[in-house]
Order: structure tokens, then C-alpha cells, then sequence
């Protein structure tokens, strides 16, 4: 090992921090955490060990293994460790461990620790309770030796480590921004480390812990308040604001099993699509109108349910019945059935009904996901998608099968006064450089409040299971009950019902699930209503933003929602004294050209410093390199249609995949004459991003812009 300052703490002279008492007191064992915070992180390698036929792409390939070369380790502020081996590592930590009681603890933060842990577990036989994970390879914490607790700093900062220390402004931030270092040079655990590679491992924890002790002190925490995840921040303020409602009422609303079904299959996210008689044919002069604070101002500025839901008594409900309970102001929760459907305009570009979330679906044709006619589709709505529908499409019957029912109301005074406060000190700190970290929080804050009422009550949980942590194959089948062939290292955790799980949120939950339903419809019914006055100059939409062509009006909805923000308080005035109110459409990019291929599939041309620069906004293109790359062949008409679709491979700016090697199929691997040690490890490999389209799609453009060549001779 090699130290890069004298180690010369002594762990058991360290304070213990004190627990929390009361309402923040910590639920977790009675341990107690040193008052320390660490950092650990690994660099790897990746090493060819054979090719082998990939029926898919009908070619030999190679199969990589990763290996760690060498690791660094950081305790406090004062000295760093750096190891080339996991024998060393293994060392340092049972040495750390002697310096600890049996009931002490030390944090250790790890960015990125889904990645890290991967090698970490092929050294260690982690046990189900020592490995909390989100999901599958999202870990947030692991613990080694019962002392030891990793946790992911990415997932606390939602950041990457040089957003995470540029944020934090600390005084060492990733080398690499000084360092150009070649992450595709193969480096052994004997490979000599120069003076900059060791920096640069120096650098990564450092740096880290640094980044961990501000945000500690910004936010007034402890090693046991500090949440686990960036979304903690606005749960905690959340849950401290819905104190201020009644706990009965609030038990009351929770949604039982039945309703809870229903709401899962209404649930949608923001509306994203393009206009098919635009897809794949470049554009000019498009503008763009977003809704300021979208998922805020819905919840700001809209009723809600807030009583009970009642299943209305008719096993199939009339439309007048349906349209008495709407006059009443009732929310309603509906499986509808829609029979001989189609568009009302086949010129409209946005279909609003989308085949995954139908039950089924008889003779329909389909527009890259949205549904422009059928024949039959069965489906769950809320009262707000059905008036979206029923403005969309001519529908010659329709069915109500289950429904139900709650009273119409704003949301609690508190939970609208902490979105006020927020949106506020956001708005008036935006623009001013001096306080651009206390912006980006409140932002932070600001956007991940609708997030809080989203989440899944009932998420399917996974849980990690390294038989060698067991004393026997057949417990590990008691602990997970059921079969383990084939066993995975994460199987879904169904030790108990659906119905279980619901009970259990509900009796600590402190906002309805319910509320993030409705939440997104009518961020959608907003954006619709923007769609609509754009008319057939709307090219694209994305959640809460509309991109069109020409000049469209927005003045007389943004008149309507001022009166509204005005009138619920949801107005500031930011740096530069212009006065904002949540809700309204303001203008944002303008693109000199564009063009686009679908949801999430876009490039333009823009005009930055009198030069005309390339973007492209494509999920898995990196937008950097993305519009280095096309600007390399020939800007967006690379993207123009070859017959078949677009046919543009991004490979530069394509990203990385992670290949996971649980089970490697060799033990060791020999490289300059010595073996090599091969663990459980992931291999970051380059990838490249095809652009493409199914055939069906690009039947249906085919056929819109046939008809709109016929259109122009006539």
C-alpha cells in the first residue's frame, strides 16, 4: 500500500456522532457512526480473452474481462491510501475494523457504487440485508464486515463526480480537467502509476469527500440525516409540511388495492410525440414555447381528489350517469371501452390514446405508439383524459365498465405553501450568478416534488442473493421462497402480496398516489391546449414544451393563467426585475433548422456567438459529442430519410454499456507473464447508437407525406 500522507489518525480517537432524537431520530440497528466521512474508488481495465460468434450481428467478436489495477481510499481530509490489489484492500479494511467497536460504524462514500460493488462482491459475500438496492444493479448502500457501510454518492447528488465537486466548489475536483487521461490504455496492478495517474486517484476521493463534508454543512446534517438519494432532500421538507393535515383523513385516502389497480393503469408521464407529417424532413425557423414550472403549476393550480374513492354501483355505467357525476365535480377513475374509433382531423399530428396503455387492442392502426383509429381498445382514464379523448377523436360507442369516484379540491394549504416558497426564492434567485448553487437547489427541489406523488407504492423490489452467503442451497430457497434455478445474483423480492405491501405504505405514507395521477394529466391537458393553438404548425411536443413553426398566439392562454397564478400567489419577480407567473408559456430556443424521427429522436441547427452550431437531443447519443459527430458528415442531412428510415450510426458519440460479468468463465487471466485474478466485474465498453425506425412507421410517413404532395398539386 501506499500512502500519499503519513497515516497518522487513529480511528478510535474519533468522536462518534450523536444520534438523532425524536421525530428525526434513526429507525436503523443501535450503531453509531464515527464522525468521519470516507470515499473509495477503483480504476479498471479491460482485457480481450477470447472471440466468439455473435448470431446477431453474424461476425466474430471479442469478450472482455475488467479487472481492478488500482484503488484509492479516503479518510477524512487528512490522508489517502492507495492499493494495486484486493489482497491489500482486504487488509485495510480488517485493519480499519480492529480500530472499531463492535456497535461503530464508518461511512464510505463511493460514486457510482452499482459499478465498484460489482467488483466488491467477488471479494466479499455480501448478504441479503447488507445490500440495499433500488433496483436491479441501482445499489444505494452496502455493508462489509457489519462496519464498514458504502454508500452512492451519485445517487445522493444525482450529479457526476465533477458536476458533484464543480456544485459543491471544493477545492479538488476531477483531475481529468487538468489530465487527459487515456481511460483505453491497459493497466496491470504492477503497471508504474506517474505522478499524474496518482493524482488523479487522489483527486477522485479527495475531492469526493470534500464534495460530501459541503453538502453536510449546507444542509445542516449528520452521517444519519443525510438521505441516501437527492430526492430525500424534498422528502424530508415534504413530510415535515404535510404535518400540518389531518393524519385520519389523510389515512383515509390512501388508495385501497382495487383502486390502486386502477390508478396504476391510468398512470402516463408527460405526453412526447411528433408530428408524423414532419417526421424525417428538415424544417426551418422553429420555435419553442415551455411551460414554466409544468408539474408545479398542475399541482398549484388544479383540483384533485381529495376524499375516498367510491366505486360507483352499476357494473356498467351510462355516459349520462358518467356526465351527472362530472357535474357534480367528481374525479373519476374509469375502464373505458372505446368501439369504432377514429381521428376527428387525419391531419391532427398528436394522437392522444396510447397502445401500451390499453388493455387490448382489435384492428387499429398506430402512429409510432399513439393510436389513430381502431376498431375495439379497452383502456384506464381518469375524467381528464376522457375530455382530451372526446375533443380528439370520433368515437361511435363507448363503454364505462368500472368506475369510481372522489370529491374535487385543492390541494392542503401546506403542501401549496411549500411549492409557493420554493418556486419563489427559485424565481428570484434565477439570473444571479452570486447564488447560482442556492438556484439550482431550489430547482432541484422545485422539480422533484411532482416526483414524490409518482412513485409506485407498490414497486416490484429486488433482492441480492450470493449463494456462497449462505450456509446451504436449500436456505437459500427458504429465504427467497421459491425455485432457485437459474438464480440470478437480483431476484424480484415476493416474500409478500401486492396487498401487503400497499398496507404497509399506506400506514406511513403522507401523500396519495393518486395526486401524482392526476398530477401528469393535466400537464398533458396544458400542453394540449398549447398543441391546439399551434394547430398543424406544432412539429413536436415533449411533456412541457411545444416546437412549431410560424407565429402562434399564446396571449389569450397565458392571460388565463396568469389571473390563475395571481390568484393562488404563484408569482416572482427574478434578478433582472421581470415578473413570473408559474404556468404560462414562455419562449425558449429557436432552431434555424430541424428535423425529427420520433419521441426522444431530434437534431437542429441554432445560432450561438454569429455561428451556426449543431444539437441533437436523442436518447443515447451524448448531445456533445452527438452534434460533433453529425456536424462531421454533413450536419442534419445525414439524418434525411434513405428509403427505409434514417440509417445514421453515431459511433463516437453513442456512449458506453455496461457488460456484467457475474459468473466469469475463467478464474485468471496471465498478461506479461503473470496471472491476473478475474472476480465478478464489469466491462464499460464504447457503443455506438443506430437511428432507426420499424417498417410501419415509415409505411405511415410514407403515406402522410404522399398525402401531402397531392395536397400541394391540387
Amino acid at each position: 500500500m501506499l500512502l500519499t500522507n503519513q497515516y497518522t489518525t487513529d480511528l478510535k480517537q474519533i468522536k462518534r456522532q450523536k444520534r438523532p432524537v425524536g421525530n428525526n431520530a434513526y429507525k436503523g440497528e443501535p450503531f453509531y457512526y464515527k464522525d468521519i466521512v470516507c470515499a473509495f474508488d477503483i480504476e479498471t481495465s479491460k482485457i480481450k480473452y477470447k472471440e466468439e460468434y455473435d448470431k446477431i450481428k453474424k461476425e466474430l467478436v471479442p469478450r472482455y474481462q475488467a479487472f481492478m489495477y488500482v484503488w484509492q481510499f479516503q479518510i477524512g481530509l487528512e490522508y489517502t491510501i492507495i492499493g494495486r490489489t484486493w489482497e491489500e484492500f482486504l487488509k485495510l479494511c480488517h485493519q480499519i475494523c480492529n480500530q472499531l467497536r463492535d456497535n461503530e460504524r464508518l461511512v464510505i462514500y463511493v460514486h457510482n457504487l452499482s459499478y465498484e460493488f460489482t467488483f466488491l462482491s467477488g471479494i466479499y459475500h455480501f448478504k441479503p440485508e447488507e445490500v440495499f438496492a433500488v433496483d436491479k444493479r441501482a445499489i444505494l448502500k452496502c455493508i462489509m464486515f457489519n462496519k464498514l457501510e458504502f454508500r452512492c454518492s451519485y445517487r445522493l447528488s444525482n450529479m457526476s463526480l465533477l458536476e458533484f465537486t464543480k456544485a459543491e466548489n471544493v477545492e479538488h475536483r476531477k483531475y481529468s480537467e487538468k489530465y487527459d487521461f487515456d481511460y483505453n490504455t491497459i493497466r496491470y496492478p504492477w503497471t508504474p502509476l506517474d505522478s499524474d495517474e496518482l493524482l488523479y486517484c487522489q483527486n477522485d476521493v479527495l475531492g469526493l469527500v470534500e464534495a460530501v463534508y459541503s453538502r453536510l454543512k449546507n444542509y445542516n446534517d449528520t452521517l444519519y440525516t443525510i438521505p441516501l438519494t437527492s430526492t430525500g432532500y424534498v422528502r424530508r421538507e415534504v413530510k415535515k409540511a404535510m404535518r400540518g393535515v389531518n393524519r385520519v383523513w389523510l389515512r383515509e385516502i390512501m388508495p385501497g388495492y382495487e383502486v390502486y389497480k386502477a390508478l396504476r393503469e391510468a398512470f402516463r408521464g408527460g405526453n412526447t410525440h411528433a408530428n408524423r407529417y414532419y417526421v424525417g424532413n428538415i424544417v426551418e425557423n422553429v420555435k419553442t414555447m415551455d411551460l414554466e414550472s409544468a408539474y408545479p403549476a398542475a399541482q398549484a393550480c388544479f383540483k384533485f381528489p381529495m376524499s375516498p374513492f367510491k366505486p360507483v354501483e352499476e357494473k356498467y355505467i351510462s355516459y349520462d350517469r358518467l356526465t351527472d357525476l362530472l357535474n357534480k365535480g367528481k374525479a373519476l377513475l374509469m375502464r373505458v371501452a372505446f368501439y369504432d374509433f377514429k381521428l376527428k382531423s387525419k391531419y391532427w399530428g398528436f394522437p392522444y390514446l396510447a397502445k401500451a396503455k390499453c388493455r387490448e387492442c382489435v384492428g387499429t392502426i398506430e402512429d409510432n405508439g399513439r393510436l389513430l383509429q381502431g376498431q375495439y381498445i379497452e383502456t384506464t382514464i381518469t375524467d381528464i383524459d376522457l375530455k382530451i379523448i372526446i375533443d380528439e377523436y370520433d368515437i361511435k360507442d363507448m363503454l364505462f365498465i368500472d368506475c369510481y369516484y372522489s370529491n374535487y379540491d385543492y390541494l392542503p394549504d401546506c403542501y401549496l405553501e411549500l411549492l409557493k416558497v420554493w418556486y419563489t426564492k427559485k424565481t428570484e434567485l434565477k439570473g444571479d450568478d452570486a447564488h447560482e448553487y442556492e438556484y439550482s437547489r431550489l430547482k432541484a427541489l422545485l422539480n422533484s416534488i411532482y416526483g414524490m406523488t409518482a412513485q409506485d407504492p407498490v414497486k416490484e423490489s429486488n433482492l441480492y442473493i450470493d449463494v456462497e452467503a449462505f450456509d446451504s442451497i436449500e436456505a437459500v430457497q427458504e429465504y427467497i421462497g421459491n425455485n432457485i434455478e437459474d438464480l440470478d445474483l437480483f431476484v424480484i423480492d415476493n416474500r409478500k402480496s401486492a396487498e401487503e405491501l400497499l398496507d404497509e405504505h399506506n400506514k406511513r405514507a403522507f401523500l396519495p398516489y393518486q395526486w401524482g395521477v392526476w398530477t401528469t394529466c393535466y400537464c398533458r391537458l396544458m400542453l394540449e391546449m398549447g398543441l391546439k393553438l399551434a394547430g398543424d404548425n406544432a412539429i413536436y411536443c415533449d411533456t412541457d414544451s411545444v416546437k412549431y413553426l410560424g407565429t402562434v398566439d399564446f396571449t389569450d392562454y397565458n392571460s388565463k393563467q396568469k389571473a390563475i397564478a395571481k390568484e393562488k400567489g404563484f408569482s416572482a419577480i427574478d434578478n433582472a426585475g421581470n415578473r413570473h407567473y408559474i404556468g404560462m408559456f414562455t419562449p425558449d430556443k429557436d432552431y434555424t433548422r430541424f428535423i425529427t424521427w420520433g419521441a426522444k429522436k431530434y437534431a437542429f441547427t441554432y445560432i450561438k456567438d454569429v455561428k451556426e452550431k449543431i444539437g441533437v437531443t436523442i436518447s443515447g447519443v451524448n448531445k456533445k459529442l452527438g452534434g460533433e459527430e453529425l456536424e462531421e458528415h454533413g450536419g442534419l442531412n445525414a439524418l434525411l430519410n434513405s428509403g427505409d428510415g434514417p440509417s445514421f450510426t453515431f459511433v463516437k458519440a453513442g456512449g458506453t454499456e455496461s457488460v456484467y460479468n457475474d459468473f466469469p468463465e475463467i478464474k485468471e487471466i496471465e498478461a506479461e507473464g503473470r496471472i491476473i485474478p478475474i472476480t465478478r466485474n464489469v466491462v464499460i465498453k464504447d457503443s455506438t447508437y443506430q437511428l432507426g425506425i420499424i417498417p410501419e412507421y415509415n409505411r405511415l410517413l410514407q403515406d402522410c407525406h404522399l398525402l401531402l404532395k397531392c395536397l400541394d398539386m391540387d
